[in-house]
């Protein structure tokens, strides 16, 4: 895929992410895969070259900070602005509590 230019598609941030270069870059090793067997060929430098970039995928993926899924994301017909709402609310109360706690124990 090409690279898209900033002003034409908002969506060329994502495209510059390491993990997604990583992810076009490893779906082209496997389109040369499906090529060669689509041509009856064995496949074996090119699947070699795929697995190579499935390791740089992990890689890539590994790099990214964690992010926790927050409680009821993924439970059947949730509503994700209900969820993202919920779990924002309570980042801001136990922001609001770590903030409480720190000026008692100034006072202390």
């Amino acid at each position: 895929m090409p690279p898209r230019k900033k002003k034409d598609d908002p969506m060329a941030a994502v495209d510059a992410l390491p993990l997604v270069q990583e992810l076009e870059k490893a779906l082209a090793c496997l389109d040369a895969v499906e090529k060669d067997v689509d041509e009856g060929k064995r496949p074996g430098k090119d699947m070699d070259a795929f697995f190579q970039q499935l390791g740089r995928v992990d890689d890539a993926a590994a790099a990214l900070p964690e992010m926790p899924i927050p409680q009821g994301a993924l439970d059947d017909g949730a509503d994700l602005d209900v969820v993202a709402r919920q779990d924002l609310r309570r980042q801001l109360d136990d922001l609001a509590a770590e903030g409480h706690r720190k000026k008692n124990m100034k006072t202390l």
